[in-house]
């Protein structure tokens, strides 16, 4: 069934960037009319009769105003950033020492080891039914959006890149979930730091740590003292 979602514009002012408002349009799967009221800053409002029109409006809403930023973080989660910005070389002051020297690819390489994407394919499983069919509903509602702007024009990033948004899915949603869960975690760096300390490379200049030799002495020393034979020695 089709239904009508109205969206219009309360204030005193109008946005530049948003004279696409008021207007109606027809989303599938809407089981009655549904309303995005934005204020005069542009913060959207959503009114709807139940829990599934609430979510596909809001993944209208969301993928209406930064629908980039959501294939980006699809890309990302998935280990996928080097399709759209190719083998460039990573800011890693933002990220990690690990990451120094290294490239988009080598991250990708990384998050596909990490898996979340396919972390959210198993979690999506074990999620109650209710859960589900709010995700399936806001998947809907980002298709929608996504429908919509390529009848009306994309955004300029998906210009400039020469880029075509894929559909929406549940496991996309859950996938953003698990990366931002990720980048709150810190513990991670201390694992890849732990992880080079239990083979320690042959310079310590490797761990991305530049000594001078007075500190290097110090590092022998301790080193030589150490009752672990398994750090072995190490030099700079």
């Amino acid at each position: 069934m089709l239904r009508k979602i109205s969206t219009s514009l309360k204030g005193a002012a109008r946005l530049a960037d948003r004279r696409h408002r008021p207007r109606d349009l027809v989303l599938p799967g809407l089981k009655d009319a549904a309303e995005i009221a934005y204020d005069a800053h542009g913060i959207p409002f959503i009114s709807a009769w139940s829990q599934p029109d609430l979510f596909e409006v809001q993944g209208f809403a969301c993928a209406t105003d930064r629908l980039f930023q959501l294939i980006y973080l699809k890309h990302v989660a998935a280990g996928r950033i080097a399709e759209l910005f190719g083998d460039r070389p990573v800011e890693w002051r933002d990220l990690s020492i690990h990451f120094r020297d290294k490239t988009l690819v080598d991250l990708d390489y990384f998050l596909r080891c990490l898996g979340l994407a396919r972390a959210a394919s198993e979690s999506l499983k074990a999620l109650s039914r209710d859960s589900v069919l709010a995700l399936e509903a806001y998947a809907r509602g980002v298709n929608a959006a996504i429908d919509d702007q390529k009848r009306r024009g994309l955004p300029p990033e998906f210009v400039l890149l020469g880029l075509t948004p894929e559909p929406w899915s549940p496991v996309d949603s859950v996938s953003i979930l698990k990366l931002l869960a990720f980048q709150l975690n810190y513990s991670w760096r201390n694992i890849l730091m732990l992880d080079h300390l239990s083979t320690p490379p042959p310079r310590i200049s490797e761990w991305g740590i530049e000594v001078t030799p007075r500190t290097q002495e110090v590092i022998d020393r301790a080193l030589a003292k150490s009752p672990s034979a398994r750090y072995g020695s190490a030099t700079a």
